[in-house]
């Protein structure tokens, strides 16, 4: 994911990429699951970026990560991710690494009602 890229391509171009990263992000969820179902009525999301040279801007970090949240959907972890009785809060955070080989973006959902978490 680039800095303002949504704002230099075409949207036909962006609906793939965003359609890839759902996809990615589900089989992550997939992988992370290892058979063990979590279902979580209302929860709060944390997406921290791990960044190295020029971090991503609060909107961009929140926009850009919308297709991972949708794949816990698509893993029916939640039902839905509306602030109507789901989401319950969202948190954005960044974490500056050395090297550009670090760089990451770390989304973790946890169920208010358990104490278990998902992180992709």
């Amino acid at each position: 994911m680039r800095k303002n890229k949504g704002n230099e391509s075409h949207w036909r171009y962006r609906q793939k990429d965003t359609k890839q990263m759902r996809e990615n992000g589900y089989m992550l969820i997939l992988e992370a699951l290892r058979g063990n179902r979590p279902h979580f009525k209302t929860f709060r999301a944390s997406i921290t970026q791990y960044w190295c040279g020029k971090p991503l801007d609060a909107e961009a970090l929140a926009s850009g990560t919308g297709p991972l949240i949708d794949a816990f959907m698509d893993a029916d972890v939640i039902d839905d991710d509306s602030p109507n009785g789901y989401l319950e809060d969202y948190q954005l955070s960044w974490e500056r690494v050395p090297k550009m080989a670090d760089r990451k973006i770390v989304v973790i959902v946890s169920g208010i009602d358990t104490r278990n978490k998902l992180q992709i």
